[in-house]
């Protein structure tokens, strides 16, 4: 055949390029929320973990988990209950700073990354803001959908890896629950 023009191998390189992204966005996005996955969130806590390592930042790691979640899916079904989790990450997405970054950590689980915070008392705030915010009704396919959340809290900690970090907020979660739900609690 003819040999391709230069045209050809621009257009071919582009798609090329096209389908890379796609496939990166893939690999590292929530194809349901369209928010960062457990991928992007780790490498994400990595490279700030470094930063950590070198300058005084703080930041807090919020593991939030939904409460009567699963009601909702076996009650109104599977359709809904994914309407319901792609309006969370809405509302998380709303409550964030521009430096601050949430991932849906996989089911009803998110993560909230907030960086350059000055104490606790910021990370508290912005828990207690989540479980207000996440405890509105919904509105989905004409039902009105009552759903809240519990968050665990785990601030930077020096050496720390970016797994230890989501182990301690997941511990922390664990207890919020115990706790008797719809309520935050730090990792000690």
């Amino acid at each position: 055949g003819a040999p391709p023009t230069i045209s050809g191998i621009i257009r071919d390189l582009s798609d090329q390029k096209r389908f890379e992204a796609q496939l990166s966005h893939q690999v590292l996005h929530d194809p349901l929320t369209g928010l960062p996955n457990r991928v992007m969130l780790t490498d994400r806590l990595e490279q700030a973990l470094a930063r950590v390592r070198r300058r005084e930042r703080m930041f807090a790691l919020l593991f939030v988990d939904l409460d009567q979640f699963k009601q909702v899916n076996d009650t109104l079904g599977h359709p809904c209950g994914d309407q319901l989790l792609c309006a969370v990450a809405d509302r998380l997405r709303e409550m964030l700073r521009p430096e601050d970054f949430v991932a849906r950590f996989g089911g009803d689980e998110f993560v909230v990354f907030q960086q350059n915070i000055h104490s606790a008392d910021d990370a508290a705030g912005l828990a207690r803001r989540v479980v207000d915010r996440l405890s509105e009704r919904y509105k989905i396919d004409n039902h009105l959908v009552e759903i809240g959340a519990s968050v665990g809290i785990a601030m930077t900690e020096h050496g720390v890896s970016a797994d230890t970090l989501l182990k301690n907020a997941d511990m922390a979660l664990y207890r919020a629950k115990a706790d008797g739900r719809g309520t935050f609690c730090f990792f000690r």
